[in-house]
């Protein structure tokens, strides 16, 4: 009995992730973030994003992350984004993260 509640939840928990639009990014940014982001190549429409759609982006902005011990997979210099801006996305997209209980 329990086995099926639990396949419920987790079949009700991977809908949500993959079919529900609820996350507003947009909401997040400002008309410069969006520019960095277009620079990064990380498109960014005005419409819900699903959980997964929201971590397919959230992991392209992570490709150009470093906290000093590693090299980043891409450079923001080559795409002429600064180290704030790059910071001031991080942020928008934390407090995504915090907004959504992601």
């Amino acid at each position: 009995m329990e086995n099926n509640n639990f396949k419920d939840i987790l079949s009700d928990y991977k809908k949500r992730y993959l079919y529900e639009p609820r996350i507003n990014i947009m909401k997040y940014l400002s008309k410069n973030l969006k520019e960095c982001l277009d620079k990064l190549e990380i498109e960014i429409e005005d419409r819900l994003y699903t959980e997964y759609d929201y971590d397919l982006i959230d992991e392209k902005i992570l490709d150009y992350y470093t906290d000093g011990t590693f090299e980043p997979i891409k450079s923001l210099d080559e795409k002429g984004v600064s180290k704030e801006e790059y910071n001031a996305i991080l942020e928008a997209f934390s407090k995504i993260v915090q907004d959504y209980n992601l």
